[in-house]
């Protein structure tokens, strides 16, 4: 099951008026229509962020060899974990790989 983070993530329209509001508040009248109607522009043409997270207890680098229920160690990192943890080089095992 892929997992994806919703908290933490704004929308693209969001954005856009945060930016436009922070940016009318303080430039006033110099910010005019054609420059917002750009920015828009510029902003709906940015990627959106679509990020699948690797839990802990589904990577290939976790080891639990002897370690309590609920932890991990991390071949990766060296370090150790929650089942539930995550981070940036987490690689999703599959069966057989």
């Amino acid at each position: 099951m892929q997992e994806k983070i919703k908290d933490d993530t704004i929308s693209r329209q969001a954005a856009i008026e945060a930016a436009l509001s922070f940016i009318v508040e303080y430039c006033g009248a110099a910010f005019d229509e054609n420059m917002q109607i750009g920015l828009k522009q510029c902003l709906d043409g940015l990627p959106s962020a679509e990020v699948e997270i690797v839990r802990c207890q589904d990577c290939e680098h976790a080891d639990y060899s002897g370690l309590p229920k609920g932890r991990i160690y991390c071949m990766k990192n060296g370090s150790y974990m929650y089942e539930d943890d995550f981070c940036s080089k987490a690689e999703r095992y599959v069966n057989g790989s």
